[in-house]
């Protein structure tokens, strides 16, 4: 079940969520808007999944930074966000999909336990500019049902956007 705005408030109140920075008017009616970083890291090149993929990060300059088909970014969320007591998933807002821009390619659900800066796979289909810390996407808290654990894995609290480790299944 998703839980609603005053739920989620109530909520990062009391500590069980934790939206850092918080503001109350990027709360919806399900979800809380969040801004991208100022950073982003471009990979154009062809990557090889028995290597490891080196990230360069450049600022995301006030006049924009364009963004190109056939590239995939990496940045991160400009919040820490992430809760022990529910599990989250991050969506595009619709105008950032109307605009042809994509936030995740796969990692969209967030475990209980995990609270980061969000990882943003960041692909589009068309040239388009974006800026730092404009809004980008929105999370929703589902709550749990059963026993819960919490996530422990190398992706939560990450100090930057990781690339893929998927290079460590073939050591």
């Amino acid at each position: 079940m998703i839980i609603t705005a005053r739920e989620i408030d109530k909520n990062i109140k009391s500590g069980k969520i934790v939206v850092e920075p918080y503001n109350w008017s990027q709360v919806g009616t399900i979800s809380y808007k969040f801004k991208i970083d100022n950073k982003i890291a471009a990979i154009k090149h062809p990557l090889d999944s028995k290597k490891s993929i080196d990230l360069i990060f450049e600022e995301i300059p006030q006049s924009g930074y364009l963004l190109e088909p056939n590239t995939l970014y990496l940045a991160q969320t400009h919040e820490v966000m992430g809760s022990n007591h529910f599990a989250q998933q991050i969506f595009a807002l619709r105008d950032i999909g109307s605009a042809s821009i994509f936030i995740h390619v796969s990692a969209d659900l967030g475990h209980s336990g995990a609270i980061t800066q969000w990882t943003l796979e960041i692909t589009t289909d068309h040239y388009v500019y974006i800026y730092p810390h404009q809004f980008i996407g929105q999370i929703i808290f589902w709550k749990l049902d059963g026993e819960v654990s919490s996530y422990h894995g190398e992706y939560n609290n990450m100090p930057h956007s990781l690339p893929s480790k998927y290079w460590k299944e073939f050591e």
